[in-house]
């Protein structure tokens, strides 16, 4: 039993595992890598990147509104919202005036309330202004009924929503 626990090396002389060692326990099947300097410093790279990607996140403000509790199903308001998503927040207003679907309403509302909070709470440019987050979540439901056919009972779902928008400048 002893043989078998022995550490064996090798030396890997294909590929991209050149010069490399691993070593690896006959019994239980674990393999240790040892890298080169240069990788190391790699990675190092790579996470630094990351890091600074995640820091310009945060400089820059996003100021919310949101119109809860709204009489239509998420999936028919999302149809709206992902028309004005990225924008210019007084340009999606206007393309809000021409669609043709009810949930267009209130989403120009929330939009504009966006703008109004932006404008006399943090002192931004309207016209510097975009839609940076919108997204629609899901409100409780109500639950209904009404009769049916052969004296039965059917439910009627009142579905209802939250509209978030978040506006920033450029």
């Amino acid at each position: 039993m002893a043989e078998k626990v022995k550490k064996k090396t090798k030396n890997v002389s294909e590929g991209k595992n050149f010069g490399k060692e691993k070593k690896v326990l006959a019994d239980k099947k674990d393999v240790k890598k040892s890298f080169s300097d240069k990788e190391k410093n790699e990675v190092k790279e790579e996470k630094t990147v990351t890091k600074k990607k995640i820091t310009s996140n945060k400089d820059t403000k996003i100021v919310f509104a949101k119109a809860k509790y709204i009489n239509m199903s998420a999936r028919k308001v999302r149809l709206v919202v992902d028309l004005v998503r990225g924008k210019n927040a007084l340009e999606a207003v206007h393309i809000l005036d021409f669609i043709n679907k009810r949930a267009a309403l209130p989403v120009k509302k929330a939009i504009n309330s966006a703008i109004s909070n932006a404008d006399n709470n943090f002192e931004f440019d309207k016209k510097s202004l975009i839609i940076a987050e919108a997204f629609v979540d899901d409100a409780p439901i109500f639950k209904r009924g009404r009769a049916g056919s052969r004296g039965r009972y059917q439910k009627l779902l009142k579905r209802n929503c939250h509209i978030i928008i978040g506006v920033a400048e450029k």
